[in-house]
């Protein structure tokens, strides 16, 4: 007599939920590490520094420069349509005409939407609104963020200005612009 000795192929259910069930767990593990929201935050935060470098080294050329540097200038982005990335050179958010040094002005990436913004002390702040701003007063510019990772603290206290509140990149007295 000869058996027929059933082969198994395949898994069983049981199986295939207990391995379901891991990598569901790790999945979860795994998100909660790497924290997308921050991670977002972060990303806008290093667009942000680099448009304040990217601004500063297009002002420095402007004030060096036989333009006609005004005497007295505040802007900020808070007129400019949020979703906005730049803006031409000729018709920008700080009124000045930098085609000379520029094809675009930056804007910020959620520019004039209300966000928890962080201070130099590590301080979360609820529902202030981010935006870029500018002041130029006797000969002197300052450009100013806000930034809103939470380990942004240090970047905004190292800065050397004087706000707990804005990234601070200044060119004279870093006093021209206040809270």
């Amino acid at each position: 007599m000869l058996f027929m000795q059933k082969t198994k192929k395949g898994f069983t259910l049981v199986e295939l939920l207990i391995v379901i069930g891991i990598i569901g767990v790790l999945a979860v593990t795994l998100m909660l590490a790497l924290n997308p929201a921050e991670a977002q935050k972060r990303a806008r935060d290093a667009k942000r520094l680099k448009d304040m470098q990217n601004l500063q080294a297009v002002l420095e050329l402007y004030m060096n420069s036989d333009e006609d540097i005004p005497a007295n200038l505040n802007v900020t982005t808070t007129n400019v349509a949020a979703g906005t990335q730049s803006e031409p050179c000729d018709s920008n958010w700080t009124t000045l005409n930098l085609c000379n040094y520029t094809r675009t002005v930056p804007v910020d990436p959620v520019n004039a939407t209300s966000r928890t913004i962080m201070t130099a002390n590590g301080t979360p702040v609820n529902n202030i609104t981010i935006i870029y701003r500018l002041r130029i007063s006797s000969g002197n510019y300052e450009i100013n963020t806000r930034l809103e990772a939470e380990d942004s603290a240090s970047t905004i206290g190292g800065d050397g200005g004087n706000s707990l509140v804005w990234y601070e990149i200044f060119s004279g007295p870093n006093d021209l612009l206040t809270n």
